[in-house]
């Protein structure tokens, strides 16, 4: 995963939500907060990555070196998965890739502004790990998001992040 610093809390919560499955995680030093705590395991070398999960925002466009890293995955032959968190665009070469979006991974807003897309990345990751035997509704139900979630500073409802990992595994299959 690449993330703005700004953006490591979101990354590590989605890299510890996915630890204990069966499903490969990587999250590079940036995306980690000075004096936040990770398991040595989340942490592989990027060599070994198939797939690479740019979270962009409006903190990511500051940081020319992540759209850099970006580039470098593709050349490499790497699977890159633009993470749309806000309304920040993407760098020209990398808004032809298919993204995932933040924002709509639940809710109203999915079907009428990526067609679904996003939704539909959301249940293909829940087929997928509930074929590597992951209780996902079970797990997904143990601690619910709340009913009403809050809005972000953007007007769109924040996003519960467990459900933004699960899109994540879609890209997997």
């Amino acid at each position: 995963m690449l993330a703005a610093p700004e953006d490591g809390p979101l990354a590590g919560g989605i890299a510890a939500f996915l630890g204990p499955f069966p499903v490969p995680v990587s999250v590079t030093p940036q995306a980690i907060v000075p004096g936040a705590r990770w398991d040595s395991r989340l942490v592989t070398g990027a060599a070994e990555a198939t797939h690479v999960y740019l979270f962009w925002s409006a903190h990511a466009a500051r940081l020319a070196r992540l759209a850099d890293d970006a580039d470098r995955a593709i050349g490499a032959g790497r699977v890159v998965v633009p993470v749309r968190l806000d309304a920040t665009e993407l760098p020209r070469h990398l808004a032809a890739w298919k993204c995932i979006d933040a924002r709509f991974v639940a809710g109203p807003n999915g079907e009428h502004y990526d067609g679904g897309f996003t939704s539909r990345c959301v249940a293909d990751g829940k087929a997928l790990l509930t074929r590597l035997g992951v209780p996902i509704s079970q797990t997904l139900g143990e601690a619910p998001w709340p009913r009403t979630p809050p809005q972000g500073p953007d007007g769109y409802a924040a996003t519960d992040p467990r459900l933004l990992a699960v899109a994540l595994c879609a890209a997997l299959r």
